[in-house]
């Protein structure tokens, strides 16, 4: 049986012990509140460039760095932009003005940013018949602000941001302190479900079944590459899979039908 059917029917058996959450672009919808911030900055110093590339690139220098200090940001700077192809022809100081500018509008516009429709029908769901963690390159308290504001803390059994992580992803024990509940676990009774190539990473290498979901900065094409066993829209594209209707998020919110790839 292919690895994306066995998920499918676990899931359908509720034969999951625990599910592990990244938190940006999976449950919190952080698109709009990074193009309002790349848009302002690019306006202000008259920036030309590709959005979605650019969204991409920046979006994935967030999911590492956001709950980094700023004398960190700014003392790995090289390493840090050498790959955002958009900033390649001005110079480090000035690619670090930029960085800091984009970051700083960011953490204003994100204070508001949404969770993704169907987030908390899939937490009340999911919580019937496992544990449900974070893990997140944010930070804990930032986490939680967004959590309460919206009653969903009381669903997970623990919370991880970057300040409570014995490494980053994609390194494997970044995702294993959810293991620390257990006395007895099999690896393959947890699923890691993310919206970016280090969340899948991570999980692979940890034994973990993983899920990628498009619905942060990165493309589905992108994460396919690296072979996440289900890849979906959006996590509300795993509520069929539940034995819960779409129809009960309402017509203008609904998502598109269940899309998973044999990969």
């Amino acid at each position: 049986m292919k690895r994306d059917q066995e998920l499918i029917e676990r899931l359908q058996r509720h034969n999951i012990k625990g599910v592990i959450f990244d938190f940006d672009g999976v449950l919190l919808d952080v698109r709009e509140p990074l193009h309002e911030a790349v848009t302002e900055v690019f306006n202000k110093r008259s920036i030309n460039a590709n959005m979605d590339v650019s969204l991409q690139e920046i979006g994935a220098i967030l999911e590492s760095v956001q709950g980094y200090p700023m004398s960190q940001i700014i003392l790995q700077s090289y390493s840090i932009f050498k790959y955002v192809t958009v900033l390649e022809n001005y110079r480090l100081l000035k690619k670090l003005r930029i960085a800091i500018e984009i970051f700083a509008k960011y953490q204003e516009f994100s204070k508001e940013a949404k969770f993704h429709i169907g987030s908390k029908l899939l937490l009340e769901t999911l919580s019937k018949h496992c544990d449900l963690f974070i893990i997140s390159h944010n930070i804990t308290e930032s986490i939680l602000r967004h959590l309460k504001r919206e009653e969903l803390e009381s669903y997970f059994l623990d919370i991880y941001g970057q300040d409570k992580l014995p490494a980053l992803k994609p390194d494997p024990a970044s995702v294993e302190p959810p293991l620390n509940h257990y006395k007895s676990y099999n690896k393959e009774d947890f699923i890691v479900i993310g919206d970016m190539p280090t969340d899948i990473e991570a999980g692979k290498k940890a034994g973990f079944w993983t899920i990628g979901v498009s619905s942060g900065l990165c493309t589905r094409e992108l994460l396919a590459k690296y072979e996440p066993d289900l890849l979906l829209e959006s996590i509300v594209d795993i509520l069929p899979l539940l034995g819960v209707d779409n129809g009960r998020i309402t017509k203008s919110q609904a998502h598109k039908k269940l899309k998973t790839e044999s990969l």
